[in-house]
């Protein structure tokens, strides 16, 4: 993935006409410490559609937007570093381990100082509300992905002790990416029914708790603001406010060009060379998670022949299909 920012400080790379393909794994993040950062000032940036639908977790609601909006001001139990390695996000959890393995058992500690923006305080209910509405089966919620969740056999408070700020986890089925759970966490109060969590997130979010909370949702201009929560009981956010602005693909490079946002992706060699000498910018690229890959329906035909499929396989040229993929992009592609 390839990143243009605007008025970056710093070296940040080669200079213009002096980058090269990117290695495989390699990246320019720009990692920086938050007390080096300026404080104050807004951040505008893209998102590609407008939503009406706030539950990331409802099947209406599991877009790029609701999910940017979700990152400011709801949970998310873990954050990954420039490694992609995941680690408890302290705010709101001080830690997660496997305690048993037959079966899978997670034990999450909870921080006690998170809290709902209706004042209760984010706990095991919230844990097993989430669990119910997306990992039973039960056809009223109206979900997006059960991945996971439809592993999970029972959610409770810990034995430690520490009441609801222990969450006992435990699966019916070993699941090796369980740190990708119960992000966003939502409030059992706001998505306990199906009537919640169907509609209860249409056009609003009712309930949050983030460092930013949510100013506006202005459906004219398509356009999503936050602010700073005073109740926010984690470090104070550098930023006054982020606001989210509706465009598509083609308007946001325009838009990033124009000075209306900034930061936009540029993702495709058309994109990168529309912006790769954008003024006042600096461009960051990222390892990406995808990969590409060509699958033989071995059911009927020719390829029930496993030898014929063999065959095939070893007839793609798979250099020249990465060569296509990176062209005109300042990044290498690997082969597997």
């Amino acid at each position: 993935m390839t990143t243009v920012l605007a008025g970056c400080s710093g070296s940040g790379g080669p200079p213009d006409g002096e980058r090269s393909a990117a290695a495989y794994g390699s990246q320019s993040i720009g990692a920086a410490p938050v007390t080096g950062l300026r404080d104050g000032g807004t951040l505008t940036l893209g998102i590609s559609a407008w939503p009406t639908q706030l539950n990331y977790h409802q099947v209406d609601g599991a877009t790029d937007g609701v999910s940017q909006l979700a990152q400011l001001v709801e949970p998310g139990l873990f954050r990954r570093d420039a490694r992609g390695v995941p680690h408890p996000d302290t705010d709101y959890l001080l830690s997660a381990k496997i305690t048993d393995t037959s079966p899978q058992t997670v034990l999450y500690r909870l921080n006690p100082k998170a809290r709902w923006s209706d004042g209760r305080p984010v706990g095991a209910a919230d844990f097993a509300a989430q669990w119910r509405a997306i990992g039973r089966g039960d056809s009223r919620y109206h979900i997006a992905d059960p991945t996971g969740y439809d592993q999970i056999a029972s959610v409770s408070t810990g034995a430690g002790g520490d009441g609801a700020h222990e969450v006992k986890v435990v699966f019916r089925t070993p699941y090796t990416d369980w740190q990708r759970l119960f992000t966003p966490l939502y409030p059992a109060s706001a998505i306990g029914t199906p009537g919640r969590f169907n509609q209860g997130w249409v056009d609003r979010i009712p309930v949050s708790a983030g460092p930013f909370k949510v100013a506006s949702l202005d459906d004219t201009t398509e356009t999503a603001t936050v602010v700073r929560d005073p109740a926010w009981w984690g470090p104070r956010p550098r930023l006054d406010r982020i606001v989210l602005r509706t465009l598509l693909p083609g308007a946001a490079l325009q838009a990033y060009r124009n000075g209306e946002i900034d930061a936009v992706n540029a993702g495709t060699a058309e994109d990168y060379a529309q912006l790769k000498d954008a003024g006042d910018s600096e461009i960051r690229i990222g390892s990406s998670w995808d990969e590409v890959h060509v699958a033989l329906n071995g059911a009927a035909g020719p390829l029930t022949d496993i030898d014929v499929r063999h065959a095939v396989q070893r007839a793609v040229d798979r250099q020249a299909l990465a060569d296509v993929a990176a062209k005109g992009l300042p990044v290498g592609v690997p082969l597997l």
